[in-house]
C-alpha cells in the first residue's frame, strides 16, 4: 500500500530532479540487493511489533492507540505551517491525517461495549 501512495511523489521527482538523483529511480537501482535491503530491515521490526499487538488483543483501540502515538511527523509538519515554510503537498497530508484522528476518535466514542465480556473489559 505504501508503495503505491508513493507513486505520485516519485511521478514529481523524476520531472524535476537532477540527472543523479533521477538515476536512482531507476529500477535496477531499487531492486539492488543492497539498497533495498535497508528499508525492508527498518519496517520489519515496526510491522511484526502491530502484527503482534492486534493479532494478541484483537480490539481496536490497540491500533488507535498505535496510530495515534505516532504521529510526531503530523505535529511537525504543523509547525512548518504555522511558520509559512511547508510544501505543496504538506497540506494534503494534513487534511488526511486529520480526517483520520477523527475517524478514531468518532469510533473510540460511538463503540458499544455492551458486547464485550467483563473479563475483556
Amino acid at each position: 500500500m505504501q508503495a503505491l501512495c508513493m507513486i505520485p511523489f516519485i511521478m514529481y521527482e523524476k520531472r524535476t530532479a537532477s540527472p543523479e538523483v533521477k538515476e536512482k529511480y531507476k529500477l535496477s537501482y531499487i531492486l539492488d540487493r543492497k539498497n533495498i535491503c535497508k528499508p525492508y530491515i527498518s519496517s520489519l521490526s515496526t510491522s511484526l511489533w502491530f502484527m503482534f499487538i492486534l493479532t494478541s488483543f484483537e480490539w481496536t483501540y490497540v491500533s488507535h492507540g498505535i496510530v495515534l502515538g505516532a504521529l510526531s511527523n503530523f505535529f511537525l509538519s504543523l509547525g512548518r505551517t504555522w511558520r509559512s515554510q511547508n510544501h505543496q503537498f504538506e497540506i494534503g497530508g494534513q487534511v488526511m491525517v486529520t480526517l483520520g484522528l477523527l475517524l478514531a476518535f468518532q469510533d473510540t466514542i460511538t463503540v458499544d461495549a455492551s458486547d464485550i465480556s467483563d473479563r475483556d473489559l
